[in-house]
């Protein structure tokens, strides 16, 4: 669900930087309240922020650690020690 979150974030930079530019930025209403420049910047850093996320891997935090037992050779199941 997260790599989803990073690829929408980034998906949404791309599309605003494509709609900042002058061609297509003339034929938008919108901008004639928002300045392209500032659509521009905030695009960048979502295109940054997904980057970033999707790069990093979260790592489990284990304070436990898993030990097996064992029957014989043969291993039939898993204790956590504290």
């Amino acid at each position: 669900m997260k790599k989803v979150l990073n690829y929408l974030l980034i998906f949404l930079g791309l599309t605003g930087m494509l709609i900042s530019t002058p061609k297509i930025s003339s034929n938008i209403s919108i901008f004639n309240f928002i300045n392209p420049k500032i659509v521009l910047i905030i695009s960048m850093v979502l295109v940054g922020v997904g980057v970033v996320f999707s790069i990093t891997k979260e790592q489990p935090i284990k304070s436990e650690k898993e030990v097996p037992i064992y029957k014989g050779k043969e291993i039939v199941g898993y204790r956590i020690i504290k």
